[in-house]
């Protein structure tokens, strides 16, 4: 019976791992897009755009 809790345990540590892995990545890549001077698009898609200053 207990190497069930261990499982359960061990996949919600897996997921849970997981889902930070993703948060984090999110916001290192809007740091590096804000840092570059970018933004993202008005309807919030998953795009770095950089304008071109002239």
């Amino acid at each position: 019976m207990f190497w069930i809790f261990r499982r359960i345990l061990l996949m919600a540590s897996l997921g849970l791992g997981f889902m930070s892995g993703q948060a984090f990545e999110a916001w290192r890549y809007e740091a590096r897009c804000q840092d570059l001077g970018g933004g993202r698009t008005p309807g919030g898609l998953p795009i770095c755009v950089l304008t071109e200053q002239r």
